[in-house]
Order: structure tokens, then sequence, then C-alpha cells
């Protein structure tokens, strides 16, 4: 660890998923002294829908990883499959989808740190890392100290700058969180439940269930579930059964019980949550740690992908840290308002299982396109907007 406290690192990233590995690649490859730290060991599974749209392929491709998004690409899924419950029978609709992808996020996050430290990053895993204040480190107005649990020792590095790509679970600024929002868990399942390049997604009053197959033919769960619903049907497995069971999502017989029950899920906070700033005292978060609004459209991997595009192009571009931490401010807001806005409007509409049986026979029926609905719901690709030295989808 002395080389490790030794060095003034230009930034300490804290979390390798697809913000933090991304960015790692994007800052090491342009010769920063790059330290990523992430504090689960890979390969890990992560709570998440796997499902990537054609707008965060864009941005691996733009950041010379385009083999990633092959390999994503090669699972593209063609047919989304919407189901919900009416009064009394359930009723169901597939939607044509273009573009996009599935990649499991141990395969991703793993193949992101992989090129970080190709491209000159030093990766700690497993490592805990927790920026210090300057009450509790002392460090001059310079750089930022971050304390390391790395090996069973405590250690402290010193950087320029922090990112913090850790996702839901910490965040060294205030964070609020959405009462009414969701839970999330996810599981895998070594056998295919249902065909590849196809997604299915049902709706019960207290929650949404996702479902695709992965490149090695298991099955990607993904659910958002109201906490009351969750306690009341004694845990995350058997809520997922009552939305599997009640959406109609599977024809053929499958003991759901047997399968989902026994299903080892991993679970989240609340889901919908936004930190009080994002960029203070040399301290950037990107990605799930600078605000959360539940997806539902796959739109969460793009998202931090995104983010770590844009972090990396102003952090290159501007010398006064300063300067980059009020650009990240205006930047990380606006970039992705016009995507939240739109979950958030799509995720209320979910919370009501009879509108959705309404509006899925109306999509049947013709009434509405299914066309506009795929477009609209899985965007290929999105208005770009500039945020400084370049442009970059939003």
């Amino acid at each position: 660890m002395s080389e490790l406290e030794a060095t003034l690192w230009d930034v300490v990233i804290l979390g390798a998923g697809p913000a933090g590995g991304l960015l790692a690649s994007l800052l090491s490859s342009a010769g920063w002294r790059t330290l990523l730290v992430e504090k689960r060991l890979f390969p890990r599974t992560k709570v998440c829908g796997c499902c990537l749209n054609e707008r965060g392929l864009q941005t691996l491709q733009r950041s010379g990883l385009g083999a990633i998004a092959s390999l994503a690409s090669h699972r593209a899924p063609t047919r989304l499959q919407l189901s919900a419950r009416g009064v009394g029978r359930c009723s169901r609709v597939a939607v044509q989808l273009e573009g996009g992808g599935v990649i499991s996020r141990s395969v991703l996050d793993a193949k992101l740190a992989q090129t970080a430290v190709a491209n000159g990053a030093v990766f700690l895993n497993p490592c805990e890392g927790r920026v210090e204040t300057r009450s509790e480190s002392g460090a001059s107005a310079d750089c930022k100290e971050v304390r390391l649990r790395f090996q069973g020792t405590s250690r402290r590095v010193r950087a320029r700058c922090v990112a913090v790509a850790t996702g839901l679970t910490y965040s060294p600024f205030e964070v609020s969180r959405h009462r009414a929002s969701y839970l999330g868990a996810s599981t895998r399942l070594p056998e295919a439940l249902l065909s590849p390049h196809e997604i299915r997604m049902g709706w019960s009053a207290a929650g949404y269930l996702g479902m695709v197959v992965l490149d090695d033919g298991s099955t990607n769960l993904a659910a958002a579930l109201a906490p009351a619903f969750r306690r009341s049907c004694g845990g995350v497995g058997a809520a997922a059964q009552m939305i599997a069971r009640e959406a109609g999502m599977l024809e053929t017989e499958i003991d759901l019980e047997e399968v989902l029950g026994g299903a080892q899920w991993r679970g989240t906070p609340l889901l919908s949550c936004r930190a009080q700033t994002v960029a203070c005292d040399r301290v950037f978060l990107l990605g799930d740690a600078a605000g959360f609004v539940e997806p539902l459209t796959g739109e969460g991997i793009s998202w931090a992908l995104d983010a770590a595009e844009a972090l990396a192009a102003i952090l290159l571009s501007e010398r006064c840290l300063r300067r980059a931490e009020r650009k990240w401010q205006q930047c990380s807001v606006a970039r992705l308002d016009a995507s939240r806005r739109r979950c958030r409007m799509i995720t209320t509409v979910t919370r009501y299982p009879s509108v959705m049986f309404g509006g899925i026979k109306l999509l049947r029926s013709g009434l509405i396109s299914r066309t506009l609905v795929s477009r609209y719901v899985f965007p290929r690709s999105g208005s770009r907007s500039s945020c400084n030295g370049g442009e970059h989808a939003v």
C-alpha cells in the first residue's frame, strides 16, 4: 500500500459499475493517474434489468469500446411482451423493438474494469473507499483524501479529485429518497423461462417484474416492489410469484413457487432518490449516486455510461476544478432531466394496473401505435447537448 499512499492520484473513482468503469477507462486513456476502487469482489452480480438501449450502445462505440457494444448487441431484444391484469382476466400485447442489447452486469462491469486497467488505471478489488472530510483528514486544499479498507488494512490515499459512482449504497453528500418509491430486487435463474431476444414485463397493483434471457442461457429477473407489498407477501420471491401469476407473464405450466421461491434475490434501498449536490470540494457524483428514478425502460445503464462520458469531457477540458464542479452541477441535471421525466411519467402510470390493462387492450386493437410505444419507451437515440468541449447524447 505504500506506493498507493505515496502517489498523488489525479482521480480516485469509488465504484466500478458502468459509470465508474467507463470513467476510469476514459481518464486513464488520457494519461490521468487513475485509481479505481470496488467494494465487492469481481465478478459480481448487481440488481439490474441487464438491458441497454441504443443510446448506451452509441456511448460505448464513441468511447472506443465497440467490442463491448457488439457483445451486448448479440442479444438484442426484438420483442417486448407487456402484461397486466384487469377485472378477472389478463391482457397481453407484444411490441417489436429495434436496437439495444442485453448484457449481464457481471460481464459488463468486468470488461469495463479490464479496459481501464489496460489503459493504465490501478484497480483495487475488493476494496471499500470513503471520502474523508477536511476535519477528518487535515488534507491541504489542493487535494482530497480517501480512506481505503483493502486486504484487512486501513490506509489513506490522496487525489486531485474523487468521483463517486457507488450506486444507491453510499454518498458523501445528503441524499433525499422519494417515500412513494419502490424497492429494487433481482435474481438469476439457470434455466431460460422465455425465448431469447425477448423481454417480458408484468404489473400488479404494488410492483412490476421484468424477465430477459442472458447470453449464457440463464434468465435475469428484476422487480420493483412497494415495501408494504414485499412485507405482506413474506419476501421478494413470493412477491415476484404473485406478480408473474396475476399478470399471466408465463404461458407454460411452471411451478412458480419452486422456481422463484428458492431463488437468491438481491435488493436495493428505495429506488427514486436525488443527491442535494453532485459536485463540491473536489468530489463529483455520477451514475445512480447522483440521483435515480425507477428506469423501467432499460435506461439505467445508459444513464450511467452517458454520465461517465460527460464528466470525463469536463474534467479533461477544465484545468480549474471549481469550474468543473459548477459545470458538472449544471450539466448532470440538464442532461438527464428529459429522460427522467419520461421515466417518472411511465412509472407513475404503471402504479395503476387497470390503466395498464386498458392501454394493452388499446395496443392490441391498434388504436395506439405499437411502433410509437416502442420508440417512446425504448428510445433509439437522444437529443444532443453540449456539456463542454464536445457534444454527447442526452
